[in-house]
């Protein structure tokens, strides 16, 4: 399966359920490879963004463990500069598969067979879980499926309604306690084991050095922020009123 752009002709190579069982017209439940600077996958429900993967990290998407290459399926992203696009195929031809987008429980579900049991089992789905859901803890927020509540405020942010926040609707996000002071008091808070950012609003640099990013974000210290992968850096510009993604990758707070 291939799914993205053919960037000299201009094909977008999308995937969408069905209506229904007995309407096979599309559905409002997509997918597509979005084309920008570093792109990722993306799942939308209508016009809302519904799930995306993260960046592709040379193994896997990053915020997409599942999408892993594995003794039943192999992963590859391509992006470059002629054709951006995310494929898989079935690397055990043994194995039967089956791959559902469920227009009902908006969920991209894949099985295998059984021969001993004579039925489907399944393998993965996609959103894998309620924090997978995209924009689910709204700005400035961490999402956490082993604690309750699921969404958490980072370090130096309070939410913004908190009359909603306490009542478990999350969507609003937070707000920074402080406005930023780019001074030895203010730098990066390293966040692991997280979804990276969207990549919508980020610029991409294969030539700074980690260093030199860090310098250019703080010299900007109103409008970016970075991270590193693949050797490349990102910096992301957000823009008077923008979100922050559900994952942040960095937040500012004390210096690291």
């Amino acid at each position: 399966m291939k799914l993205g752009w053919d960037l000299k002709t201009g094909l977008d190579r999308q995937l969408s359920a069905w209506k229904s069982l007995d309407d096979r017209a599309p559905g409002d439940f997509t997918w597509e490879m979005a084309n920008r600077n570093f792109p990722d996958v993306v799942a939308w429900k209508g016009s809302d963004k519904y799930f995306r993967s993260g960046p592709w990290n040379g193994l896997r998407f990053s915020g997409a463990p599942q999408h892993g290459s594995n003794s039943i399926f192999w992963y590859n992203f391509i992006s470059d500069g002629d054709e951006s696009y995310f494929m898989y195929r079935v690397t055990n031809k043994s194995v039967l598969v089956s791959s559902i987008f469920n227009q009902t429980k908006y969920l991209w579900e894949r099985s295998t067979w059984s021969e001993a049991s004579q039925s489907w089992r399944l393998f993965l789905t996609v959103p894998k879980d309620y924090c997978d859901t995209h924009g689910t803890c709204g700005a400035y927020s961490k999402c956490l499926t082993n604690q309750l509540p699921y969404c958490q405020c980072l370090k130096g942010f309070t939410p913004k309604n908190p009359d909603e926040w306490n009542s478990t609707d999350w969507s609003q996000g937070h707000l920074r306690n402080e406005s930023l002071n780019c001074s030895t008091s203010d730098g990066f808070k390293k966040y692991s084991n997280v979804k990276l950012p969207d990549t919508t609003l980020c610029l991409v640099d294969s030539i700074l050095s980690l260093e030199d990013c860090r310098t250019k974000c703080l010299n900007n210290w109103h409008g970016f922020c970075h991270f590193h992968l693949l050797g490349l850096l990102f910096m992301y510009h957000l823009q008077a009123g923008s979100r922050f993604p559900v994952h942040p990758i960095c937040s500012p707070a004390d210096s690291e």
